[in-house]
């Protein structure tokens, strides 16, 4: 017998490597070096307007930056964000998105958090 929360957690660990260089680079454009920051600094960085379903008008911008608040800041313990919750957060949603979506994932990462457009090269670099 599995648990549901043990099947989920497999789920979760799964992330591929270009998604999940793509996680650690926003983390670091967001944080710098430090292993944790301020979840009202993070959220003030956060872009909803820029997410892929506001675009598609698929959902609000509200809606996309209240569910960021929600989920993401619920890992918060004190006001800090740890990197490592900032990756379970990211991991979690990556449970629910299939690998066909990889360029959704990666576009959905750039676009909220103003990354380069292009991370080929640092998962490349991060990879070898």
């Amino acid at each position: 017998m599995v648990s549901y929360s043990e099947f989920v957690d497999v789920l979760k660990s799964s992330m591929s490597a270009h998604r999940l260089t793509c996680v650690k680079h926003a983390w670091e454009k967001v944080a710098g070096n430090a292993d944790s920051v301020s979840f009202e600094v993070l959220a003030a960085k956060y872009n909803a307007p820029a997410h892929p379903r506001v675009s598609a008008r698929e959902k609000k911008a509200e809606t996309v930056f209240g569910d960021f608040i929600k989920l993401c800041g619920g890992k918060a313990v004190n006001g800090q964000l740890t990197s490592g919750a900032f990756v379970e957060y990211y991991s979690e949603i990556n449970a629910v998105m299939p690998n066909e979506k990889e360029n959704y994932f990666v576009d959905m990462i750039i676009k909220t958090w103003g990354l380069d457009a292009d991370l080929t090269a640092v998962s490349e670099a991060r990879l070898a």
